[in-house]
């Protein structure tokens, strides 16, 4: 063989042998919620896992499906957990209830945080693309009923939205609204979700107008507004504006104003509220708007 085209061969399998790609794996979404609706996305940065955080309580009691990512063996399963609490007696996994499946090529799915009672599968089952694993729950370290659903490949976590790992394109939304309303008095992060509070009238009776949101994904050093806008769509007095603390999954803030018992005409008829977020240099983005009417 010419001298000249084998040095040209081997040149040419020592540029392509690094592009070679090695298996990957193609995930279904593995929860039966619905996105924007019924729950919402959010990635622990701590451990690079992906929350899939239901909108309220009611959502677990009714039941939301787990479901396995991509066919696999189940290769573990722990369900002797029945709440959030830490017991004395026994201590809670991090991860409450959960299943594990391995699959092909050193990849492995967990799945956190499940229902007790919910776990469908057995160790050493087979299981099938989007078969029910269990129900979304609230086992283990967290707050709220969500799953905390963790990829790994040959024991390194991986996250399925930077490396595209998903068999559907599935956008990330770093931030958004989860709910919003107005009521007749202050509330809390429980009350609103467990039964949100959304009063459509206000009288002088009321007091005063009290407008709240949860939202996910918020960071340190983001700034929030609430701009109440009078019926003839003048800002009542000026936007409500302040800057978040702290990394929350989920954020919970509320703004009011006084009504009064002399209500100047111009506050008779429709108003409306609306919630901003801006992070860094970028604009304010408009998260949530809500309606109601005074006199």
């Amino acid at each position: 063989m010419n001298k000249k085209y084998v040095s040209l061969l081997a040149l040419f399998i020592t540029f392509i042998t690094p592009m070679a790609k090695a298996a990957t794996i193609s995930l279904a979404f593995p929860t039966n919620c619905q996105r924007g609706k019924t729950c919402f996305i959010a990635i622990d940065k701590r451990t690079n896992s992906t929350d899939i955080i239901l909108n309220t309580e009611q959502e677990m009691q009714k039941g939301v499906n787990v479901l396995a990512a991509a066919p696999g063996k189940v290769v573990k399963v722990n369900n002797d957990y029945s709440g959030d609490k830490v017991s004395q007696t026994q201590p809670q996994d991090p991860c409450g209830n959960e299943v594990v499946v391995q699959h092909d090529n050193g990849w492995v799915t967990q799945y956190c945080h499940l229902k007790q009672n919910s776990i469908a599968v057995t160790p050493n089952q087979q299981v099938q693309n989007q078969q029910i694993l269990g129900q979304v729950g609230e086992t283990g370290v967290t707050v709220t009923p969500k799953l905390s659903f963790i990829v790994l490949e040959n024991g390194i976590v991986r996250n399925p939205f930077q490396e595209k790992l998903w068999a559907k394109t599935l956008a990330y939304q770093p931030f958004g609204l989860i709910d919003m309303g107005v009521t007749n008095k202050p509330t809390t992060l429980d009350v609103t979700s467990d039964t949100a509070p959304k009063q459509r009238q206000f009288t002088i009776q009321d007091k005063q107008v009290v407008a709240w949101v949860r939202v996910y994904g918020v960071q340190k050093g983001d700034k929030q507004r609430f701009t109440f806008y009078m019926p003839n769509g003048k800002v009542y007095f000026k936007p409500q504006e302040s800057s978040i603390t702290g990394n929350y999954p989920q954020w919970f803030s509320t703004a009011s104003f006084g009504i009064g018992r002399a209500i100047p005409p111009q506050y008779f008829g429709d108003w409306k509220v609306v919630y901003e977020l801006k992070r860094g240099k970028k604009v304010w983005t408009k998260l949530g708007e809500s309606t109601f009417s005074v006199g």
